[in-house]
């Protein structure tokens, strides 16, 4: 069976909106397993294409980033005292040293 032009047409279009709806609600799905949140049917309804949404879910990701507190803290020290076996091997050691 032959398909006519205009059904063509239908096919092709339709692809293309159903591609775009994916697209988007893949997006949408991802940012927010990252904790980011976007408004997909808003994103829909603006015509926004996907690498721009893309583009604004790793925005506001990189900003988060930057907004995040980074404190280094140095670990305690330890007051236990030294090892049995490490005092035994630097005893060893030096016995083994000439002299």
């Amino acid at each position: 069976m032959k398909q006519s032009r205009a059904m063509s047409l239908v096919e092709s279009i339709a692809n293309v909106v159903v591609g775009y709806g994916v697209a988007v609600a893949t997006i949408g799905a991802q940012a927010a397993r990252l904790g980011v949140t976007i408004d997909v049917a808003e994103a829909v309804q603006k015509g926004i294409k996907p690498d721009a949404l893309r583009a604004s879910v790793l925005n506001q990701l990189a900003a988060q980033g930057d907004a995040a507190s980074i404190t280094v803290v140095p670990p305690p020290k330890s007051a236990a005292p030294e090892s049995p076996l490490l005092a035994a091997v630097k005893r060893a050691a030096s016995a083994a040293k000439p002299a």
